[in-house]
Order: C-alpha cells, then structure tokens, then sequence
C-alpha cells in the first residue's frame, strides 16, 4: 500500500489535534483505523477519502470516550458512562437540571442514528449521502 493509500495515526493527530494527547490511547485509535480501512473504500469516496476516514476514526473514538470511567469503577458508573448520552436539549444552573433529547439517537440505523451522536458522525452522514447518489446530470 502507498503513502497516498494509506491513512496512519499521524495523518489522524495532524489533523485532529485533539486526539494527539493523552485522552484516547494509540492502541483503541488503531483499532478504529483498521476499522475504517475495512469500512470506508477509497474507490467510492475518491478525492474525500481521507476526509471520511478521519471523520469515521474521530466519531468512534469519540463514542468510546464517552463510555470511558475510572477502572474501579462499580457497576453503576460503569452502566452510566457505556450509556446512550442523547443531545442536551436544555441546562440549568440554581437548581441542576439538565434535559437530553434522545429522538435522534433513537432512530433507526437507516436513519443514521448511531452517526448523530458525536459531530464527526453527523459530518461523515452528511457526506456519505452526497458520495452514495453516485452520478448527478444538470441540464
């Protein structure tokens, strides 16, 4: 495989500055990245193919940092943080309240639901419908 086939961690870390620290380890982003070399085909996505890949690897580790909690954690916190967070809908601040909308990650897999949960995913959706059309003609 070229350099111009490939997409490695690096590619990833340059432009997703925010996955270079600590927060998520190499091995959990190679794991996605291999995912992503398995999921997303650079003959259907074309010139957006790194795009897609580095929005797939961000969306999915960003869901498994969502699921991450301390590693003595008990069942509860462990439950909590593997949980399905939705979108907060509404906060308050006096009296703690905070309201989470969960119809958009409710819907079924056909509607992209799982994608809309991290802003990667709602990004890779998005384009994934525009790359799935194939050819357009304008008269």
């Amino acid at each position: 495989m070229s350099s111009a086939d490939s997409y490695t961690l690096e590619d990833l870390k340059a432009i997703y500055p925010q996955f270079a620290g600590d927060g998520i380890p190499d091995s959990v982003l190679e794991m996605y990245l291999d995912l992503a070399h398995e999921t997303i085909q650079k003959t259907r996505w074309r010139s957006y193919w790194k795009l897609a890949m580095g929005l797939f690897v961000a969306h999915f580790a960003t869901l498994w940092a969502m699921g991450v909690t301390n590693e003595a954690g008990n069942a509860a916190e462990l439950a909590s943080a593997g949980g399905n967070k939705g979108v907060m809908s509404s906060k308050s601040a006096g009296g703690v309240s905070v309201t989470r909308d969960f119809s958009l990650t409710s819907q079924g897999i056909s509607d992209w639901a799982g994608w809309n949960q991290t802003q990667y995913g709602t990004q890779l959706a998005t384009l994934a419908k525009l790359v799935g059309k194939g050819g357009m003609q304008i008269w």
